[in-house]
């Protein structure tokens, strides 16, 4: 059995696996069995009706029972969600959650109302702010000649263009996320959290109220923007090695 963790990592809203490509050299160099799958409904064919958490749930519960260990999972942004509700259907296939600005929210609340709760009534930061539906009314998509100041305000230009080049539409039910969650299951697996301290996005504050309401193994600082795969790699590859680690 590998000394290390196999490790699954797990993107936000408007993305895919190629958020992960900036550092999946080194962390494959470094003897980690990675696993960065696109979610459903990102760049299939699937209709977006059928996209719900428990899709996502269940595509990446399928990956973590084919393991011969526990995983370290990592949820990026609106991915904490997801890997919340993954550790409450299996909790004994994961070694460590990591929220990398990821939304750790308690059970029964969405993203919108936990801002409101934060920041005040009528509240909405970052790509929340931004967003709009598109034509058909099934999928989030983002507009705006803002996208580098909330997403990659610490991120080169040139990385950030191509970046923003290829946000892909979001199905709302994929967005619209609410966690049912249990103290017995989802209480049960260690949680560290990464905290972004120049987030636009999911802002610094909101981060860590998070952590308060769910208390966490560890935080872990990088001082830099929502994506810190392009903006910090070395910092995060370094950290994710160690915690597959340990």
């Amino acid at each position: 059995m590998p000394s290390t963790k196999p490790l699954l990592l797990v993107h936000g809203a408007w993305a895919a696996a190629w958020v992960w490509e900036n550092i999946l050299p080194p962390l494959l160099q470094a003897g980690i069995d990675v696993y960065a799958p696109s979610l459903p409904g990102q760049l299939d064919d699937r209709d977006p009706d059928s996209i719900n958490l428990d899709v996502y749930v269940e595509f990446l519960g399928n990956i973590l029972q084919q393991l011969e260990q526990p995983a370290v999972v990592v949820g990026h942004s609106g991915g904490g969600m997801v890997i919340s509700q993954l550790a409450e259907m299996y909790p004994d296939k994961i070694d460590k959650l990591v929220y990398l600005a990821g939304m750790l929210l308690p059970s029964g609340i969405n993203y919108a109302e936990f801002c409101e709760q934060v920041l005040g009534e009528g509240a909405s930061v970052g790509a929340s702010r931004v967003a709009k539906l598109d034509a058909s009314g099934k999928y989030s998509i983002l507009e705006t000649d803002e996208l580098h100041d909330i997403f990659y305000n610490c991120t080169l230009k040139e990385q950030a263009d191509q970046a923003i080049a290829r946000l892909l539409p979001q199905p709302l039910g994929g967005w619209y996320l609410v966690n049912q969650l249990t103290g017995e299951r989802f209480g049960s697996v260690p949680k560290h959290y990464v905290r972004l301290g120049k987030d636009n996005t999911l802002l610094p504050e909101l981060q860590d109220e998070m952590i308060r309401l769910t208390p966490v193994e560890a935080v872990h600082h990088i001082d830099t923007d929502h994506v810190p795969q392009l903006s910090a790699p070395q910092q995060l590859v370094s950290l994710l090695i160690g915690l597959c680690d340990g």
